[in-house]
């Protein structure tokens, strides 16, 4: 088993794994203890537990409930997480000069040998890259943590160094309780003029609704108006010709009974 102790490390990742063990609780020194096995095997498998065990790290670190053991959890995290990169990247240059060898030495030789073991080791630094890959994000994704813990870390020494003036805390959480306030009475803003904005133009596209409605509602009356006109004046035209025709008729017969008195 791995032990906690403060023996000189023999490598990068015992150092690696080391830090982790001796300066973060007991969830994430547990899960360093169990990579024990991983030492004896290939890098690749190393370097995976050894970020698994970062992870657990910042995890617990991010739980703890003392402050102080959060923000010493805090620097070793991003100091194991710095750890593992550099771990990873050396792994990664030596896997390279090592294939550069073995492609120089073919070369020379200029053998059919079989490139199964050249596939073994493209295999193998595509796995490093990966794994560099994950440290990598998971650097960036706990960073809001680490960064937190060690605003804590900060402050916790600066009372350290003035323990007779408390009233500098005081003005330090006053400060960020302002900032904090501020920072909501601009987003509530922000979010009133958004709705402010949106309701503007709510009205605007009611009004314009509304004055389309009306503009097409005084052409429909108008162009019954004029139907009712046309309609009106053809009625008219109508009776005009009605009544000259009984004009005529009336004419025509008072003219057939003239003619046989004047015979």
């Amino acid at each position: 088993m791995l032990q906690c102790s403060s023996k000189r490390p023999q490598s990068p990742l015992q150092a690696f794994l080391l830090l982790n063990c001796l300066y973060t609780p007991a969830v994430a020194a547990a899960q360093v203890r169990n990579v024990e096995c991983c030492l004896q095997q290939t890098p690749v498998a190393a370097t995976a537990a050894a970020a698994a065990a970062a992870t657990a790290a910042t995890a617990a670190a991010a739980a703890a409930a003392s402050r102080r053991a959060a923000a010493a959890a805090a620097a070793a995290a991003t100091t194991t997480t710095f750890a593992l990169l550099k771990v990873l990247q050396e792994q990664q240059l030596q896997q390279q000069q090592h294939q550069q060898q073995q492609q120089q030495q073919q070369q020379k030789q200029q053998t059919g040998r079989s490139t199964e073991q050249q596939q073994r080791q493209e295999q193998q630094q595509q796995q490093l890259l990966l794994l560099l890959l994950v440290a990598q994000q998971h650097l960036h994704a706990n960073a809001p943590v680490l960064e937190a813990l060690q605003q804590q870390q900060q402050q916790q020494k600066q009372q350290q160094e003035n323990p007779e003036h408390p009233e500098e805390e005081g003005r330090l959480m006053q400060q960020q309780q302002q900032q904090q306030q501020q920072q909501q009475q601009q987003q509530q803003q922000q979010q009133q003029g958004e709705e402010e904005q949106q309701q503007q133009e709510k009205e605007q596209q009611q009004q314009q609704h509304e004055k389309t409605m009306k503009q097409q509602q005084q052409q429909q009356q108008q162009q019954l108006q004029q139907q009712q006109q046309q309609e009106e004046e053809k009625q008219q035209q109508q009776q005009q010709q009605q009544q000259q025709q009984q004009q005529q008729h009336q004419q025509h017969q008072e003219h057939q009974q003239e003619q046989p008195q004047h015979q």
